[in-house]
């Protein structure tokens, strides 16, 4: 039961730490991104858009796929790169929480302290993911957190995956024929 949550506590030092990090460094992370879409084109559109739902932090998928539509790439295939991007890094931070947190968490769940915390995300995490996936709500951390609670693959991929690369699209859409 300690180590669990000396486990989960360091996991949450360094998640706020990286946070905070990439959040006081924002401008210069987004300028180093459009640096090298601007020499990468699509690859570096998919790496990014892996990143950021793979490395919490306040930069969505969708940024680097807004900065190769303005650089004139083709905004279908910039779509292309930037959702299948953020697919593989959703389905890696999915089973990071299952694979590497669940253990962690399920030993936390069986004490009477935490048992409440367990039965709210259960009953509510779909809806929690879907709106995660939507808004700038931490999206990872949903993701890890789906996986730790070991959700069902498929509600993963319509509760989080399907709306965030709806997200994806209508904001490239936005950029496309609204700039």
């Amino acid at each position: 039961m300690k180590e669990a949550r000396k486990f989960l506590i360091y996991i949450l030092i360094f998640y706020v730490s990286f946070f905070l990090i990439a959040f006081l460094n924002q401008e210069r992370i987004e300028n180093f991104i459009e640096e090298k879409i601007k020499d990468g084109g699509y690859f570096f559109v998919f790496f990014f858009s892996f990143l950021m739902d793979v490395l919490d932090q306040p930069i969505g998928p969708e940024v680097p796929g807004i900065i190769g539509v303005l650089f004139n790439l083709d905004y279908l295939i910039v779509f292309l790169f930037c959702a299948i991007g953020s697919l593989i890094g959703s389905l890696f931070s999915f089973s990071f929480g299952k694979y590497v947190l669940s253990s962690k968490i399920g030993i936390l769940c069986k004490s009477k302290k935490y048992n409440k915390h367990c039965k709210t995300f259960k009953r509510y995490g779909n809806i929690s993911l879907l709106i995660a996936s939507l808004t700038p709500v931490p999206y990872v951390l949903f993701c890890w957190l789906s996986g730790a609670f070991k959700m069902k693959l498929i509600n993963f991929f319509i509760y989080g995956i399907i709306p965030r690369t709806i997200r994806i699209f209508l904001v490239l859409i936005a950029i496309k024929f609204f700039l």
